[in-house]
């Protein structure tokens, strides 16, 4: 057993390294205090993070120790995206200007698409 921030997780995955090194940044992340609105959340990822590693995660890890001859590396791919995917939206979430950025980025898409009709929107200064 090892301890990461609060929660005990069992054993490391030995058949998906970027996997286990991704879940637990991602641990980490959770771990630390975001703004009140998002402790939440992050306490929400957190507990599924560590249910998922513990559960399906180490069992399939288990079941390949069974079957030496099965390629793990796809499986440890996969894996790997969706929880940098996560980790990506986690960290966009929950940082304090969250809602500024998005606004940001959708007043970049407008202009771009207005750029490309040929329609004029108006800036701020």
């Amino acid at each position: 057993l090892r301890v990461v921030g609060r929660m005990v997780c069992s054993r490391g995955l030995d058949f998906f390294p970027r996997s286990e090194k991704a879940c637990q940044e991602l641990l980490e992340r959770a771990q630390c205090n975001g703004e009140t609105v998002a402790r939440t959340l992050l306490r929400t990822i957190h507990y599924s993070v560590s249910f998922i590693h513990d559960l399906p995660l180490q069992t399939v890890n288990d079941s390949f120790k069974k079957y030496p001859f099965v390629d793990p590396r796809p499986f440890d791919d996969l894996m790997t995206e969706i929880f940098e995917a996560v980790l990506e939206w986690m960290s966009r979430v929950a940082g304090p200007y969250w809602i500024v950025d998005v606004a940001h980025q959708i007043g970049e898409a407008t202009a771009s698409k207005a750029a490309g009709t040929g329609a004029h929107v108006a800036r701020r200064p």
